[in-house]
């Protein structure tokens, strides 16, 4: 796969899972964050990790649940990288209200386990 292709299909990934966070969110947030982590597991596959929060709060409801299209679109995220070659340790992936523009705002995060 080529750089393009890469690009293309991250694009339409990123799309579809800010679209899906957000459909999991509850209705007074604002911003959330979802935070991904890999784990090797026994049989060499790569366990991926759930926590969608919201960082402004520091009480309350500050984590909720997210959705099944979360997951499918995580796990499609997750096999590009794996295919592309670039498996990453951790992701944040934030999406956030704009009051100004009135729209949803999506920001990504990686990081790299050092070899």
């Amino acid at each position: 796969m080529d750089e393009s292709e890469f690009q293309q299909r991250q694009g339409e990934i990123y799309n579809a899972l800010a679209s899906a966070i957000i459909g999991s969110l509850p209705e007074e947030w604002d911003v959330a964050q979802l935070r991904l982590g890999t784990a090797e597991v026994k049989d060499e596959s790569i366990s991926l990790s759930h926590e969608l929060v919201n960082p402004k709060l520091d009480r309350g409801l500050v984590t909720a649940m997210p959705n099944d299209d979360v997951y499918e679109q995580t796990d499609r995220l997750q096999s590009l990288f794996r295919e592309y070659g670039q498996l990453w340790s951790k992701a944040t992936l934030e999406v956030s209200w704009d009051y100004d523009q009135e729209q949803w705002r999506f920001a990504m995060n990686y990081e790299y386990d050092s070899a």
